[in-house]
């Protein structure tokens, strides 16, 4: 596991414990990410998986939360379709985060969780 996915899953264990274990809210990772050969990437395409999305998603009561997750190294940005996705999510919307650190998650939650 790499460090994007490192932060990932701390991310993902705090909101649990936090929000999800008290019946608050869900988080669910997007399977988007990784290398596959011709065979799956078609299936997962046919099954709905879309390019760019984003890693995480917050579902709260009556909103979401989408979350892309990037290191703090300069190299970690966003790709073309993942901008893309991400604009179309806003314009339906959404609120849409790059999450970049595990303080980063929990200040853009906790005000996102109370409605801020």
């Amino acid at each position: 596991m790499g460090s994007e996915g490192i932060l990932q899953k701390a991310c993902v264990e705090w909101f649990e414990l936090r929000y999800q274990n008290r019946g608050l809210g869900v988080i669910v990772s997007i399977p988007n990410e990784g290398r596959r050969n011709a065979r799956t990437g078609g299936r997962l395409k046919r099954m709905g998986l879309k390019a760019g999305f984003p890693d995480l998603m917050i579902i709260k009561k009556s909103d979401i939360l989408f979350i892309e997750m990037k290191t703090e190294h300069k190299k970690s940005t966003t790709s073309e379709k993942q901008d893309a996705m991400h604009c179309v999510l806003k314009k339906l919307s959404h609120k849409v985060i790059v999450c970049r650190s595990i303080d980063s998650f929990i200040g853009i939650v906790e005000k996102f969780m109370i409605g801020i």
